[in-house]
């Protein structure tokens, strides 16, 4: 037998027939070539079975009962809102941040390469920024607008 056949044999879990291994084991026992390629494939095979990667410990109920906890804090601060201070500091920060990218060093030299044209997506994002943080504004604090202008009073 070939020891080419035999070492590749050996990387196949349960290559050939009963006769080819049989007559794979008497090759083994005399060639002690592929006797030590044999070993070596065993003793990595058992390391990686074995010794490789010790257990990890089962930690589905420490995780679980650390997300009951979780989602029972998420439904009491359900209740807390953020207060209309908050949301003008909010949005004036917003506006300043945005406002100011126009006057920074690195943008007056891409819109000097680009020319107008750079300015144009600028200012639609800065846009959508703004009417983004206005829209979530308003249905946040819709109850409030409402009670203050007046507003479905007529039809309640």
């Amino acid at each position: 037998m070939d020891c080419n056949i035999v070492v590749e044999s050996l990387y196949e879990e349960g290559a050939g027939s009963f006769f080819f291994r049989l007559r794979r084991m008497g090759h083994l026992a005399l060639c002690q070539s592929c006797a030590a390629q044999a070993r070596k494939l065993e003793m990595a095979d058992n390391l990686m079975r074995n010794a490789f990667m010790p257990p990890s410990p089962d930690l589905s109920d420490a995780v679980m009962s650390m997300l009951g906890v979780e989602q029972s804090s998420c439904l009491e601060d359900e209740g807390e809102r953020v207060s209309l201070r908050g949301w003008v500091a909010a949005g004036f920060f917003l506006l300043l941040s945005l406002t100011s990218a126009y006057f920074g060093g690195d943008f007056l030299k891409i819109a000097a390469i680009n020319g107008i044209s750079f300015l144009v997506p600028v200012g639609i994002t800065i846009g959508v920024a703004l009417i983004a943080y206005a829209g979530l504004f308003v249905g946040a604090h819709l109850e409030l607008l409402r009670k203050k202008f007046g507003i479905g009073d007529r039809y309640a």
